[in-house]
């Protein structure tokens, strides 16, 4: 009967440990004081995904009761997807100084909408977009990316972030002044780019590496000296011009509010 108590403390104290290592979330009340919940969906709730961020750190995007929210597993900070029947984390990608999160959802009513979350330090900023019906054609760039929605009569809809700003801008047909699509990152299992010959060197049947067979040489004529020829004096041409730069992305753009986030310690 001595052991029981004892025993009873270690179990309990277990269960604490776990608890507050992979069952709760972290964040400051209004007194900036940190209090530690209890994460019941991290408890309780389905792990729909696992996913690693940029720096290496695991995210996990969970469900409880029809709520879905992602937790990022370094902070035991929490983030809401709201406005979601059903959510998938579409892409990772650090773009600037932030961590740029894609997450697809839908509801009976919305076919497909994004969310885009971007991470940096204890600041997540949030924007919901799309029309329901298209999926963005996405283009990440070391310091900006692209969300180009296209619509059936030709027009594309295209939300460019940058710096922690989402622009929203629409045209008709090609998008003026798009970045080339070699611009965007090379999908991991793509072919690697094998160079070619350097300048100069000249190809022939034979495989690298093998032997060249010596030439046999060839008799030539005496080189008689030929005559001088008058020509005509050149004139000289105007210097050519450099070619213009490719013209900057010209529609009207605006600025779509975010939903900031606090992710405290």
């Amino acid at each position: 009967m001595t052991y029981v108590p004892r025993l009873l403390t270690l179990t309990f104290a277990s269960v604490a440990a776990l608890t507050l290592t992979t069952g709760c979330a972290v964040k400051k009340n209004q007194a900036g004081h940190i209090e530690f919940r209890l994460d019941d969906a991290e408890l309780l709730g389905k792990v729909v995904q696992t996913f690693r961020m940029p720096d290496g750190s695991e995210a996990r995007l969970r469900v409880l009761n029809g709520r879905y929210s992602i937790k990022l597993q370094k902070q035991l900070t929490v983030i809401p997807i709201d406005n979601a029947a059903q959510a998938e984390v579409k892409s990772v990608h650090q773009v600037g100084n932030r961590a740029l999160v894609l997450v697809a959802k839908s509801t009976a009513q919305c076919g497909y909408q994004s969310q885009l979350i971007a991470i940096q330090d204890l600041e997540a900023l949030s924007w919901d977009f799309g029309d329901c019906f298209h999926a963005p054609e996405v283009r990440t760039y070391p310091d900006s990316a692209t969300f180009d929605i296209r619509q059936d009569n030709g027009s594309t809809t295209r939300f460019t972030y940058q710096d922690g700003k989402l622009m929203r801008g629409s045209f008709q047909g090609t998008p003026p002044g798009a970045p080339p699509a070699g611009a965007a990152p090379v999908p991991a299992g793509a072919p690697r780019y094998v160079p070619g010959l350097p300048s100069g060197a000249v190809t022939g049947d034979k495989p690298v590496g093998s032997r060249a067979t010596p030439a046999t040489p060839v008799k030539t004529a005496p080189v008689t000296e030929p005559k001088p020829v008058t020509t005509p004096a050149k004139t000289t041409s105007a210097p050519r011009s450099a070619p213009a730069p490719a013209k900057a992305l010209d529609f009207p753009t605006q600025e779509q509010k975010p939903v900031r986030i606090i992710l405290d310690k």
